[in-house]
């Protein structure tokens, strides 16, 4: 690495390292994967990387200003993948990608893809098990993004790539990250969410936007109060990951979104009961709303409103 005119590799910090190569190949030292890149265009090559390089987080800010191609396998511990600025890639895996495409290099596949004379962009590393776990407790499935890098472009949204793009190269340029365990597992989050689906994940991380999505869910929970529908189906309906909706019902109405539906669907048994004619049982009403096990309906309905569900109903009647 004579050629590298600053010579500190990245390390497991939270600190950048901005260098200048001589050759694209010198690429390959400071990636996580087995990648090498080659000028296949005339002239003196201008080249600067800057590495980020977090606990299981690797962000690289990268400029040629010579055509590469570039080829590789990527490593099986990492999930890693691009977002190339609009026109940088002339062909990837054979194909033509759109302006803002994102390309995915899977977990330990291989690729290869030859630039246009200007090529700039972002790439990521993510420790495969630390994704998996956050992808487990935010709902999010990144199978296929694991096992089928040859899906080279998994998603097309430009306006969130530009957000994120944005974000990145000011941490990194301002020599800051993410400065603590949850605010790169937040990063992660983030990435990840942008990887599986796209635009319609964003614009969904300021507060004004967060109370909107859960007013969005409480009007599909309100609508399918017979149907006890999970809350991933919550999430489906209205385009949002597990824990977004999460957080925006804790900021709105400082419950889960669990909690709440719970308690709407208690409390239209609760107007049924008082309301309900002499023939109507309690486990009927209960069960039209999805209760099934008396038992534990019981608990949940004395919990939140003091009173088992036949002392409300012997209220009613005296």
């Amino acid at each position: 690495m004579d050629d590298i005119k600053k010579r500190s590799a990245p390390k497991k910090t939270c600190a950048p390292n901005t260098l200048f190569l001589q050759d694209p190949s010198q690429f390959r030292e400071l990636s996580q994967w087995d990648v090498e890149l080659r000028q296949i265009e005339e002239g003196t090559m201008n080249s600067s990387v800057s590495v980020w390089a977090g606990l299981d987080l690797q962000m690289i800010d990268l400029s040629f200003d010579k055509a590469v191609y570039q080829t590789g396998v990527s490593r099986p511990d990492i999930l890693a993948f691009g977002l190339p600025d609009k026109g940088s890639i002339r062909t990837w895996l054979n194909g033509s990608p759109s302006d803002t495409a994102l390309m995915n290099f899977g977990s330990g596949d291989p690729f290869e893809g030859v630039s246009n004379s200007t090529l700039t962009g972002l790439t990521f590393g993510i420790d495969i098990r630390r994704a998996q776990r956050i992808a487990d407790d935010c709902g999010l499935d990144i199978s296929t993004v694991r096992n089928d890098a040859l899906r080279s472009f998994v998603s097309d949204a430009g306006k969130l790539h530009s957000l994120v793009k944005n974000k990145v190269r000011f941490l990194i340029g301002s020599a800051a990250g993410p400065s603590s365990d949850s605010e790169e597992s937040d990063m992660i989050l983030e990435l990840l969410e942008m990887l599986v689906v796209g635009e319609k994940w964003a614009d969904r991380r300021n507060s004004k936007n967060r109370t909107r999505l859960a007013q969005q869910a409480v009007e599909f929970m309100r609508a399918h109060l017979m149907d006890n529908v999970s809350i991933g189906e919550v999430c489906a309906d209205i385009q949002v990951s597990a824990c977004t909706l999460r957080r925006a019902f804790q900021e709105t109405y400082g419950v889960s979104p669990k909690q709440f539906y719970l308690r709407a669907r208690l409390g239209a048994v609760r107007h049924e009961l008082v309301s309900c004619s002499p023939e109507e049982s309690i486990s009927d009403i209960a069960n039209a709303y999805g209760f099934w096990h008396m038992g534990q309906f019981a608990r949940d309905y004395r919990a939140l409103f003091g009173q088992l569900p036949t002392q409300t109903l012997s209220g009613k009647m005296n």
